[in-house]
């Protein structure tokens, strides 16, 4: 069992995630993606409580399999009769003798009891634990997924954020430098006041997007440091550079022709197996319950003396239902409606999850296609400011020349670190979804198809 070794899976976790959070906290060692999901993995609530759930269910599935063992167990009982229990016995002609022994019944033993047919309940029983148990692994890897893709998201959107405030801050910096040069050469003649004021307008709008910037990444970091429990009230400071991940393209076809094995499609199918098998349960209550048991016991009164002595006994046992007022009926119509439900969610369930994961991919390709264009868009814009930086430099451009490119410079990478974070963000759900790894955050290069699925194989 997974949980038999629970401890000794989850202390090197529990020692890397504390490791982890001191390093980050003591020498500032940025937290990669990688080490964010595992910390927040073990320190996740809802993650424990699931597991718990877990440990519940495999115990529920060892209750229902000592069902069918037989059941040894001791016997003390005891009793006041009136009348007393007795005899009479005609031992000489004519005259009878009392042998009764009083009011009191007592006797104490052992009795094995082993239950023969009980119309299939105890087998539907076992059957719905054994279900039960697997559908709670598959709730907790569920789980599992469900954090990881949160930790994921609010990792790639702080990156997206910072990146966004450090543009804006480099903007505010040029904008405010620009002011500067500005003053100067309004004092030396060269520009009208005119110039200047506009200048200083573009600095105050640069500064205020830059603070806009600034709180919205604070916002991001406080998201992601509830997520991860983290114990420092900044948030870690996080390791990794979206730009990177667009030289990682995605094997479209792959993840078209991939459905996966989704945890929680897999869950809806066990609650279907589930509700049917207790349906079979609730049928049995309508059939005869047969069992066995054999005993030894001391008893007294025996033969009529008050003493103690021997005894054994060996018995069969055979009950059955004749009426109940419709109660055993109306529990197995109950049973089929939930059955009849549960099929019904997991049609629901199955078409949800084949748009849902039609839709993340067409999203995905939308996105990639749009990565190379974006990255050529950013080289031009980077040229052109370039280009006129040389030009105002020499006379030929104006400062609002200069600005506009600037401008347009940050539009352009703004708009390509919005459209990696979108597009990674969707391959986390594609991750997800289908319970299969894509290569884009393991490892520098995507791996074969052959080889993610290989690796997704629990």
């Amino acid at each position: 069992m997974i949980r038999r070794h629970s401890f000794y899976l989850q202390l090197p976790i529990a020692l890397f995630c504390a490791g982890v959070s001191l390093l980050a906290q003591e020498q500032g060692v940025a937290l990669s993606l990688a080490e964010a999901e595992r910390y927040a993995l073990s320190r996740n609530t809802a993650l424990h409580i699931q597991e718990n759930q877990t440990r519940i269910a495999e115990l529920n599935r060892s209750i229902a399999d000592a069902a069918a063992w037989p059941k040894l167990g001791a016997v003390l009982q005891y009793s006041w009769m009136q009348p007393p229990p007795g005899a009479k016995r005609e031992l000489l002609p004519g005259v009878e003798l009392d042998l009764t022994s009083g009011h009191e019944v007592a006797s104490y033993g052992v009795q094995l009891r082993q239950t023969l047919y009980a119309g299939g309940r105890i087998e539907a029983a076992q059957e719905i634990a054994r279900l039960g148990e697997e559908l709670s692994h598959r709730l907790q890897a569920d789980a599992a997924g469900a954090t990881r893709l949160q930790v994921r998201t609010l990792f790639l959107q702080t990156l997206l954020l910072e990146g966004i405030e450090s543009l804006a801050e480099q903007n505010a910096a040029r904008a405010e430098q620009r002011r500067l040069d500005a003053e100067k050469r309004l004092a030396a003649g060269v520009i009208p006041r005119l110039e200047l004021l506009r200048l200083s307008a573009e600095a105050a709008d640069a500064s205020v997007a830059r603070n806009e910037r600034s709180d919205r990444t604070r916002a991001a970091r406080a998201a992601l440091r509830l997520a991860l429990d983290w114990p420092e009230e900044s948030g870690p400071a996080l390791s990794g550079d979206l730009v990177s991940y667009a030289d990682r393209p995605a094997d479209l076809q792959y993840l078209r022709d991939q459905s996966g094995h989704s945890e929680r499609l897999r869950a809806a199918q066990l609650q279907v197996q589930m509700a049917e098998a207790n349906v079979t349960a609730t049928r049995g209550q309508m059939l005869p319950t047969i069992s066995a048991a054999a005993g030894a016991d001391l008893h007294r009164p025996h033969l009529g003396q008050s003493r103690y002595d021997t005894g054994y006994s060996v018995s069969m046992q055979l009950t059955m239902p004749l009426f109940e007022h419709g109660r055993i009926q109306n529990e197995i119509s109950r049973a089929e409606v939930e059955a009849e439900n549960a099929r019904l969610q997991l049609q629901n369930a199955e078409r949800e999850l084949d748009n849902l994961r039609t839709r993340t991919v067409d999203a995905i390709a939308s996105l990639q296609a749009s990565l190379p264009a974006r990255r050529q868009n950013v080289e031009r814009a980077q040229a052109v400011r370039d280009a006129t930086d040389v030009a105002r430099r020499s006379g030929a451009a104006s400062e609002r020349d200069l600005s506009d490119a600037e401008l347009a410079l940050l539009a352009t990478r703004t708009d390509q670190l919005r459209a990696i974070s979108e597009w990674l963000i969707a391959m986390a759900q594609w991750e997800q979804l289908t319970a299969l790894q894509s290569g884009i955050f393991e490892s520098s290069a995507p791996p074969s198809p052959a080889s993610a699925q290989e690796s997704s194989q629990p």
